[in-house]
């Protein structure tokens, strides 16, 4: 499978609203309530605008998307970063997300960015073990914060130092 990254842009809003929107009405893996406006898309792309963010292609089909972004605006913690990326559903387990990850880790570490922190719902127990797999290790979980599809649910996060 060929994976080719392009930096994400306006023109990736269609393709990236319809892969976070079947999470938001599907899965615990978006923590919005329901579909999202496209509108939504510009304002992410804002706030990530000084970090690594990318579309995904497979094989020239889009397979997702994932980005970096403050992990706090105060300026103490500028060298960590939250991670998220979401993947078409169809091409997941084949790869992609570790090449996500990977891609987006070793910008990170160009920037001086020294920690990646990831925000995963108690419900995504494969987003879970993924990034153990890729050397997270949990640091901490707020019991019950959350609720979609009528259940309460952890937050959990992760963090893997890469300096």
């Amino acid at each position: 499978m060929n994976i080719k990254f392009e930096k994400l842009s306006e023109n990736h809003a269609v393709d990236v609203m319809d892969v976070f929107n079947y999470y938001a009405e599907n899965e615990f893996s978006s923590f919005a309530a329901g579909r999202m406006p496209e509108k939504f898309f510009s304002m992410m792309l804002n706030s990530i605008s000084a970090y690594p963010a990318y579309a995904v292609y497979a094989d020239s089909l889009f397979a997702g998307f994932g980005f970096l972004r403050p992990y706090s605006p105060m300026g103490i913690f500028k060298k960590t970063a939250s991670v998220s990326y979401f993947l078409h559903p169809s091409f997941t387990g084949k790869g992609i997300g570790s090449a996500v990850l990977d891609k987006l880790i070793g910008e990170a570490a160009e920037t001086g960015i020294e920690n990646i922190m990831a925000e995963i719902a108690s419900e995504n127990q494969a987003s879970i073990n993924f990034h153990k797999k890729h050397n997270f290790n949990e640091c901490g979980r707020f019991p019950s914060i959350a609720e979609k599809f009528d259940k309460k649910f952890d937050i959990v996060w992760m963090h893997r130092n890469i300096k």
